[in-house]
């Protein structure tokens, strides 16, 4: 069960001059232990750099933490493993966590050389992960350096990658970078930027030592994603309007608001609050409409392994009238500035 709970940063007084509020939308899922079970099976596709700059300690790591990751995996899950250099090695295809030798043995002969496709990595993973249904779809990029093209020369305009990342969100995809080794070999910014986009979360791990406990914590994140699509609709009076927005818990994330106002939250965990903040701009206005606070459950969707029924979660404010002589609300007093509140998985 998810519950949905919206308070005010502050009180307001009614003025001839505009005002922003910040509203903190909460998505708090029950901690019940059936509600527990009801994180859908995962699919991960992990692209590994090979690259001649991995060779040494760094190679040994991110092989075992690769590994280690796998280990980790429920008999539900599935992962997909490719190397990236000069070109895409896929090394394993939708392996379950019964079958985890034959990981180890390609890992153990695979050799660290050629330049950073980093392109061509992100197009593995895309391709790997789109068609995939009725799953969680995370893929992670590991690497230690900056992105080159087929002769080995840094990319100068990273705008491509940005849309690589844009698309995998836009197909269901998150998508999580690790930055490995010295941040000064590598482009830190780039990699933020892609998982920003790709709606996942940036990884740093400056000794080697880090990435294997760095990647599980991870992995446990996003096996208890129990919706992959969240949408917040919002449908505002007049007279207010959207500034900005963005996801602040479990993980920040810059989010936008398309038109009708829907802002894609993607996933939603069984295992921590979601919550959301909502920069609104209020107009002078001289009556406001008041409404009562109030939480309400929503069930999260049926699983199987056969397919997720489409759930639709749904908060709706009653609209009560505020007498004019009333100048100073409360924080849940400003709740008139949603007529309506919609969350939903598409």
């Amino acid at each position: 069960m998810f519950n949905l709970q919206l308070d005010w940063d502050r009180p307001a007084k009614v003025s001839s001059q505009l005002s922003e509020h910040i509203l903190r939308v909460r998505i708090l899922p029950s901690l019940s232990d059936v509600q527990q079970q009801a994180a859908l099976p995962l699919k991960l596709a992990v692209a590994l750099d090979t690259s001649e700059s991995m060779q040494g300690e760094k190679w040994q790591w991110a092989k075992a933490a690769t590994q280690g990751l796998a280990s980790q995996l429920r008999e539900s899950d599935r992962i997909c493993v490719a190397g990236f250099a000069d070109w895409v090695t896929p090394l394993v295809q939708n392996l379950p966590n019964n079958q985890l030798d034959q990981l180890q043995a390609v890992l153990h002969n695979l050799v660290a050389q050629g330049v950073t496709r980093t392109d061509l990595a992100l197009s593995w993973i895309q391709s790997t992960l789109s068609s995939q249904t009725h799953r969680a779809k995370v893929g992670i990029l590991i690497t230690d350096g900056h992105p080159t093209n087929g002769q080995g020369d840094v990319l100068s305009d990273a705008v491509i990658l940005i849309e690589q990342a844009k698309k995998m969100a836009e197909d269901g995809i998150t998508l999580c970078t690790v930055g490995l080794g010295d941040a000064a070999d590598f482009n830190s910014g780039l990699l933020v930027s892609l998982s920003d986009r790709g709606q996942g979360t940036f990884m740093y791990a400056d000794n080697p030592t880090l990435l294997t406990p760095k990647l599980q914590e991870r992995l446990q994140a996003v096996q208890a994603i129990a919706v992959t699509d969240a949408v917040l609709k919002l449908n505002l009076t007049p007279g207010v309007k959207l500034q900005r927005c963005c996801q602040l818990r479990p993980d920040y994330l810059p989010l936008t608001a398309t038109n009708p106002q829907e802002i894609h939250l993607r996933n939603l965990r069984v295992d921590t609050a979601t919550d959301v903040l909502l920069a609104l701009e209020v107009c002078a206005r001289e009556n406001l409409i008041d409404s009562p606070s109030s939480n309400r459950e929503f069930p999260l969707p049926e699983k199987g392994y056969n397919g997720v029924k489409h759930c639709r979660l749904t908060f709706d404010i009653k609209l009560l009238s505020l007498h004019p002589q009333n100048r100073q609300l409360n924080l849940q007093s400003l709740l008139n500035l949603l007529s309506h509140l919609q969350v939903w998985s598409q």
